[in-house]
């Protein structure tokens, strides 16, 4: 089983980023990742981070994995059949796509608190340029 933990983050200028690591059952860092996203709002960047760590891990073949965000709103409404929301229907919409494939794959609300590794790569990612960034090897400091 690999742990997914995503988030998102969105300054005052509206610059928003998003971030992801994984981790194997043992705790033990098999990469990360951080995501530019431009201009656009928390709620988005934490979707954003979410889809974009799903798709790495069906890429990279993880067939079991456990997706933790820090936005319990969002795990309800990946959980919810219901579209009660505008923002970020086309996201959730993906997400749930995802979630469908064939591959065991839970959500989980973790608080930011419990990773802020996640925290720093989500914000690297306001500060970086267009595009993502894959880390092979754990941050330090």
């Amino acid at each position: 089983m690999k742990r997914l933990n995503t988030d998102g983050a969105s300054r005052r200028d509206v610059t928003a980023g998003c971030g992801g690591l994984f981790r194997n059952g043992e705790g033990k860092w098999l990469g990360g990742f951080s995501r530019n996203l431009g201009r656009s709002n928390a709620c988005i960047a934490e979707l954003c981070g979410g889809f974009y760590g799903l798709r790495l891990a069906r890429d990279r073949g993880f067939s079991k994995v456990e997706l933790h965000v820090d936005s319990s709103v969002i795990v309800h409404k990946l959980h919810s059949n219901k579209d009660e929301s505008v923002v970020g229907w086309r996201l959730i919409q993906e997400i749930r796509r995802l979630l469908s494939l064939e591959w065991e794959i839970n959500v989980y609300h973790s608080y930011r608190e419990a990773n802020l590794c996640v925290d720093a790569l989500a914000n690297m990612g306001c500060d970086h340029g267009p595009g993502c960034v894959f880390m092979s090897s754990a941050l330090l400091g």
